[in-house]
């Protein structure tokens, strides 16, 4: 490798790095651990209990929406300059981007989740990955970063958001 190119590498390491100190320092999350337990009762009680949910750690950091709605207002900007690639960079790159990003920048718990969705106009339905969010209250949140759009979860309730219906299969915390 050229010396140019190693120039750039360094330098666009070091702009990362920046970055996500900037970002760590731009705001203080006040974040509770809490155990699956917590993570698992918040599910079970918006009507979420037949969900298959994997616990990859033991505790979870959690913060309250009004945090959370901060946060992914910047999620959104980095994944609106992410073009969409069918098979290469589409649903389940955005969700397990967030489900990374925000865990390595703020320390906060986001999950992945996997399921169908089903177009409201076209009635059109597909498998589809998002981000489940828990916040210190035990709210559960859908976030999709394809869209960028967010909703709470509602016992007894389709979860509607967008251009559609989501009916989670699976989720992971980690």
């Amino acid at each position: 490798m050229s010396d140019v190119n190693n120039m750039w590498k360094n330098f666009g390491i070091t702009l990362i790095d920046q970055g996500i100190q900037f970002l760590r320092k731009s705001f203080n999350p006040n974040a509770q651990v809490k155990g699956f337990g917590f993570i698992r009762d918040s599910l079970n009680s918006c009507g979420l209990n037949a969900v298959t949910s994997t616990e990859m750690d033991l505790k979870y950091k959690v913060v309250d929406w009004a945090v959370w709605q901060e946060i992914l207002a910047m999620v959104n900007i980095i994944l609106k300059k992410i073009p969409y690639v069918d098979d290469f960079w589409d649903c389940e790159n955005y969700a397990y981007f967030t489900s990374s990003f925000v865990p390595l920048v703020f320390g906060i718990t986001c999950g992945e989740a996997f399921g169908k969705f089903t177009n409201s106009t076209s009635r059109q339905q597909w498998m589809h990955h998002w981000n489940l969010i828990v916040d210190k209250q035990g709210n559960v949140y859908v976030y999709d970063g394809m869209s960028g759009n967010s909703c709470q979860v509602v016992k007894g309730q389709p979860i509607k958001m967008g251009l559609g219906v989501y009916e989670p299969q699976t989720v992971k915390f980690f």
